[in-house]
Order: C-alpha cells, then sequence, then structure tokens
C-alpha cells in the first residue's frame, strides 16, 4: 500500500469523516464565533504515541523525498537526552509540513522514544476530534505553561514563535526569518536553563504565495478575540486560486531544507535574568540573527519551486 493510503488506516473509521476539510471548516468557523472564551487547552504531552506515530513516518518519509526533494543538516546538534528547546522559522499557513519534517529528522536521528511536542495553535486542541491525533502526535498548546510541563518531562519543546505572523508572511519574505519580536521563547529558555536549538526552514514558504497578510481585514472581523490571529491572509494556492489562506490546499512542489543550528545557552546569565527586558531583546536578537545568517545562505541563487542552481 503507498504510505499515503497507510495514514487513513492509523484514523478509526468513525473518527475519518469528522476529519475532512469541509467538516473541520464547518467546526472552525463555529469555534470562532465563541472565541476565547473557551477555556485554555491543558497540555497532555502523556498521550504521544510512537505507534502512531509510526505510522505516519513512512508517508512523512514519501512526501519529503518526492515532493519536496527534502534536505537536511546538522540534525546532530540536537542534544540526545534531556530538555531542548526548538525555535523555528514557520512557513506555509494551514499546511505545516515545516513542522513535520524537523520531527522526521529527529524521529530518524534519535528513534520514536525520544518525545518530540510541537506546540501548536490553540485550534488544534479546542477541536476534540483534531486533538486526539494530536495528542498522539505529541503536539502541545503553544504556551509557556506547554513549554514547562514538556521541558520538566525531559522532552524537546518545538516552538514556532512567528505563529500567523511568520506562517502567512507575504511572498516576497518568503526569505526572512519573523518572529515578531516574540520573545517568550527566550523568557522559557533562560527560566529553565535549557538548550535552545534554532531551526531555520528554506523553501517551504513556496507551497503557496502569500498577497497579503490582510491586517486589516483581521482587525474588521475582531479575529484576534476570535481565533487568536492578527491576520486574514490573501493567498495564491491550488486548487482554489486566489482564496483566503485559512482554506487547505495543495502544496506547490518545490525543494525544502531544514538546517539545526548549534545550541545556544547563556550560562553566565545570573537567575532571573528572563525578567531583565535588555537581556531578553538581546538574546533574542542573537538567536534571529543566526537564524537568518543560515537562511541568507540557502536563498543565495535559489529559484522559487526549483532550489538553488
Amino acid at each position: 500500500m503507498h504510505p499515503l493510503l497507510e495514514v487513513a488506516r492509523a484514523i478509526a473509521p468513525r473518527d475519518l469523516a469528522q476529519l475532512l476539510p469541509p467538516v473541520v471548516i464547518l467546526r472552525a468557523v463555529r469555534l470562532a464565533a465563541v472565541g476565547r472564551r473557551l477555556p485554555v487547552p491543558i497540555p497532555r504531552p502523556e498521550e504521544r504515541d510512537p505507534r502512531f506515530l509510526a505510522t505516519l513516518v513512512p508517508a512523512f518519509r514519501w512526501m519529503a523525498r518526492y515532493w519536496f526533494r527534502w534536505r537536511c543538516h546538522g540534525v546532530e546538534s540536537v542534544p540526545t537526552e534531556g530538555p531542548v528547546l526548538i525555535v523555528a522559522n514557520h512557513s506555509g499557513g494551514l499546511m505545516i509540513f515545516d513542522g513535520i519534517l524537523a520531527l522526521l529528522a529527529v524521529w530518524d536521528a534519535q528513534g520514536p522514544a525520544r518525545a518530540f511536542h510541537p506546540l501548536a495553535h490553540w485550534f488544534v486542541h479546542r477541536d476534540p476530534m483534531i486533538r486526539k491525533y494530536a495528542d498522539k502526535a505529541g503536539a502541545v498548546p503553544s504556551s509557556p505553561d506547554s513549554a514547562h510541563v514538556v521541558l520538566q518531562s525531559g522532552g524537546i519543546a518545538a516552538v514556532f514563535p512567528g505563529s500567523d505572523w511568520d506562517v502567512f508572511r507575504p511572498f516576497a519574505d518568503r526569505d526572512r526569518v519573523v518572529l515578531g519580536g516574540r520573545t517568550g521563547f527566550v523568557k522559557v529558555a533562560l527560566r529553565e536553563r535549557v538548550p535552545l536549538v534554532p531551526v531555520v526552514t528554506t523553501g517551504a514558504h513556496e507551497q503557496f504565495v502569500v498577497l497579503a497578510r490582510g491586517e486589516s481585514i483581521a482587525q474588521a472581523l475582531g479575529l484576534r478575540g476570535r481565533i487568536k490571529s492578527n491576520v486574514f491572509p490573501i493567498v495564491f494556492a491550488l486548487p482554489w486560486g486566489i482564496t483566503s489562506g485559512f482554506l487547505p490546499y495543495l502544496p506547490l512542489p518545490t525543494p525544502v531544507v531544514t538546517d539545526f543550528l548549534p545550541p545556544m545557552t547563556w550560562p553566565d546569565l545570573p537567575a532571573g535574568a528572563e525578567d531583565d527586558p535588555a537581556v531578553v531583546q538581546r538574546c533574542y536578537d542573537e538567536v534571529v540573527a543566526a537564524m537568518q545568517a543560515r537562511m541568507d545562505l540557502r536563498a543565495r541563487g535559489r529559484i522559487p519551486w526549483l532550489g538553488q542552481v
């Protein structure tokens, strides 16, 4: 059986209909009407199921090899034991293949027992059906509390600080690291005293073409309060053409490179340094500079959808 078809076998038959895109979109609209009045989801990293992930990994490998012509460098930089904070740029809108490829890299390098926990948008964990499988995949709600729980368990917490601002950056900024000035990950790394591994994904933002973030539309619709989004992106994507970036789409085949950079630590900083805005900003700038330098290297001579030539 084709690896992509194997994914369906990992999902209970009674759940398949509830995970079809039109059904999920309808539930998302209903949740948006309620917005932030819902309670904050509680992280459940213990629900991660390596057997479930093992059924998905062959599909991930197939997509990595044949669709994205994927190359990965530096995964040996990730410590093989103990808590680690991965900080990554984010690309591709709803199609989160950059995160999937990072997970695949760690899985192949360190094995199924090494717990990799992506911090995901709140909707993933407020929709009961999606949460069921997100929990199995190791995802936890995006929050400092979730990162703390994962790191205290000795796992890998993977954060994407740029979130909506980064994942829907305009196509002209596809080779920019856009973390949006969100310094929470630095505070977590300093407070928890854990190594921070920057991860840079280049090429994944060519899966579609973001025409505009749509900040004014998002503001008019009150999306910040309803779905925790600062944007209402307008994109060109297959098979829809020009549409909203909140719709699932068929990603364009484009070469993707994932770089794991050497771990960053700040052992000379005293306890409580996470409460000093100047220190936090300096560490944040150091991380962004390292990530942007690597992306600049990968983007040099790159032609969209063809890669480096």
